[in-house]
């Protein structure tokens, strides 16, 4: 219904079926992130860093699949065999 309302190529995000969902798409974002936008500025740095290392320290990389890693080998191999 709210797509014939506001019709092609305008904008929903002023109709109140927007807003009406749009709060509650709000609390999926990370409260330590949007505080970054009150801090005072020279904090920022220092809370971002603190930030980004925890992701870092959290993250998990797959591992690549083996196929993927006997290409990446045989492509090493040939460049040491050109560069010797």
């Amino acid at each position: 219904d709210a797509v014939k309302e506001v019709g092609h190529g305008h904008d929903f995000l002023t109709h109140p079926h927007t807003l009406n969902y749009m709060t509650g798409e709000l609390t999926f974002w990370e409260k330590e992130k949007l505080d970054l936008l009150e801090m005072d500025p020279e904090e920022m740095p220092a809370e971002a860093n603190r930030i980004v290392k925890g992701i870092l320290e959290k993250h998990q990389v797959e591992p690549l699949a083996n196929d993927l890693l006997k290409q990446g080998d045989a492509i090493i191999s040939k460049y040491e065999d050109i560069v010797g």
